[in-house]
């Protein structure tokens, strides 16, 4: 069983996070304003989303935090509940299949000059 806390700044990052909702995340994270700060704030109970997802055996939801900025902590590492997530969290970068920035990747994409054949 789960601690109850708040959601983090009443955004239901928490809910979504504990209930391992991916797509519900994904659209929650696209939304908001300073998203790195978000996923690294803690609930009441000292816990970041980052840590929820490690602990729940959520393991998309830990890529999905982890490409939009989620810092690791010891905790989450140690806590981890699979050796899976451990993996993924000891070596992030290359095993996060989430984009970090759509908004940069469309540019960049945009930016390229065309093959004129």
């Amino acid at each position: 069983m789960h601690k109850v806390g708040v959601a983090f700044k009443g955004k239901g990052v928490e809910i979504l996070v504990r209930d391992g909702n991916v797509e519900g995340l994904k659209n929650k994270l696209r939304k908001m304003r300073d998203v790195k700060k978000e996923v690294n704030e803690a609930d009441k109970n000292g816990e970041t989303p980052l840590y929820i997802a490690s602990v729940s055996r959520h393991k998309e939801v830990v890529e999905l935090l982890l490409a939009y900025g989620a810092k690791l902590t010891d905790d989450c590492l140690e806590k981890a509940a699979t050796e899976e997530i451990k993996q993924l969290l000891r070596n992030p970068l290359k095993q996060t299949k989430w984009p970090t920035n759509k908004k940069k990747d469309i540019e960049e994409k945009e930016s390229k000059p065309k093959k004129v054949i």
